[in-house]
């Protein structure tokens, strides 16, 4: 939960019935409330311009309509104020609801939360001096009347600003969960191979740069809660990342990172999460990336089946497999011609011997293979013996790399028959 979702989850709290403050003991005079609202728009002008002079707007936001926006905003809350000074029950919520809308137009224009907070405690200033110290000029009040209506304003100011902050703060995270949402939208575009112009237009209006070359990296989190980790090292990285699901993520490295700087990212990243990624070749150009992608993604589910136990893996070490995996006919001839044979042995006996058969063309020789599936050297020499009566022999180098690349193509189409 980010800090926005928690003073957002505190703001709907602040709106919820609450417990009513002791109503006022005493009210404004009847001509003391239509002296100051007679007076309101005099207030409000004084408001914003000391709001304009002593707080640094940014100058994107020091506008005609920001003054204007801030000087009703002003005018509303200080009206509001008034009226409940003349009405013991104080200040209705509902009222208080729609003066919080102001805190919505706030962030939805860009103003910083800092400025908005600010700009309440400067009015708090500007209603003591003038609402109280002119109010006690000019109708004389008791201590207990002065007393209990300071505690009504100081309530309705921390109220307001409450309010006020808690609606721009949904506002605020509602436009960053739209912001992402649309910058995840564009990478989507992107990897799928839409290269219209609108697509860097688009970008840029959510101030996503994309600046090709990329090199392609696909990573697989096992939890959709450490996804944040890989959110970490896009930062560090400069580089656009595109969730392509809970778990399943894209990163798009610009090519002018040094590989030691990318290594050390990712080491730093594999220390921390268990994951598996998959490093692509780099698009050169935007028509280049849906390519690279697609193949980086296909190397990742390949290696998953034939490199289990590796982590971090090239997308070229499996490019020929990816070939393989995109023509299952083809493939399907290779391992009959290989392996056929085996192919109709039962399915126990047929993994057996495809296991020895792995396994030696993995040692090399008869020990340490039968070290590997843990049988006796005995055993596993009288299963050698077995697969030559089969017709499957390893007395060349071209007999072992045709076998190797049969079982692993064979492996492919296992995957690929299996359902998910």
């Amino acid at each position: 939960m980010n800090a926005l979702h928690i003073l957002a989850t505190m703001y709907n709290m602040t709106m919820e019935p609450r417990s009513q403050p002791p109503p006022l003991t005493t009210v404004l005079p009847d001509e003391a409330v239509q002296r100051l609202l007679h007076d309101i728009d005099g207030f409000s002008r004084l408001m914003t311009e000391r709001i304009a002079q002593e707080l640094a707007l940014p100058k994107e936001l020091s506008t005609f309509r920001t003054l204007l926006m801030t000087r009703r905003a002003c005018s509303d809350a200080l009206r509001t104020l008034i009226r409940s000074l003349q009405a013991p029950d104080g200040v209705d919520r509902t009222e208080l609801a729609r003066l919080a809308t102001i805190g919505s137009a706030t962030a939805q224009q860009g103003i910083p939360l800092e400025v908005l907070l600010g700009a309440y405690r400067l009015a708090a200033k500007v209603v003591w001096d003038e609402v109280i110290g002119s109010t006690y000029a000019n109708t004389p009040l008791p201590p207990d009347a002065l007393i209990s209506i300071t505690r009504h304003v100081l309530e309705y100011l921390d109220d307001i600003s409450s309010a006020v902050g808690g609606a721009y703060l949904l506002t605020r995270e509602s436009l960053l969960r739209q912001h992402d949402r649309e910058r995840e939208r564009i990478l989507q575009r992107l990897l799928a191979g839409d290269a219209r112009e609108d697509l860097l237009r688009d970008a840029l209006r959510l101030d996503l740069t994309i600046e090709p070359p990329y090199r392609v990296i696909v990573i697989e989190v096992d939890a959709p809660e450490n996804v944040h980790r890989v959110d970490s090292i896009a930062r560090a990285l400069r580089a656009p990342l595109h969730h392509e699901s809970q778990t399943l993520l894209t990163l798009l490295v610009p090519d002018r990172i040094p590989d030691d700087v990318l290594s050390a990212e990712l080491e730093k990243l594999l220390h921390t999460v268990p994951l598996r990624c998959c490093i692509g070749p780099s698009g050169c150009d935007i028509e280049d990336i849906p390519g690279a992608f697609t193949k980086t993604r296909h190397a990742l589910v390949i290696a998953q089946h034939l490199a289990p136990s590796s982590r971090v893996v090239s997308e070229a070490a499996f490019s020929l497999f990816a070939v393989m995996h995109t023509d299952p006919d083809m493939t399907q001839r290779f391992v009959d011609a290989n392996l056929g044979p085996l192919l109709s042995l039962p399915e126990g006996k047929r993994e057996m011997y495809l296991a020895t058969l792995a396994a030696y063309l993995e040692e090399g020789s008869i020990a340490p293979a039968a070290d590997m599936l843990g049988i006796h050297r005995h055993s596993f020499a009288y299963r050698l013996e077995r697969l030559r009566e089969y017709g499957i022999t390893c007395s060349s180098a071209r007999e072992r790399s045709c076998l190797w690349l049969a079982i692993a193509a064979y492996r492919l189409l296992e995957e690929r028959s299996t359902p998910h």
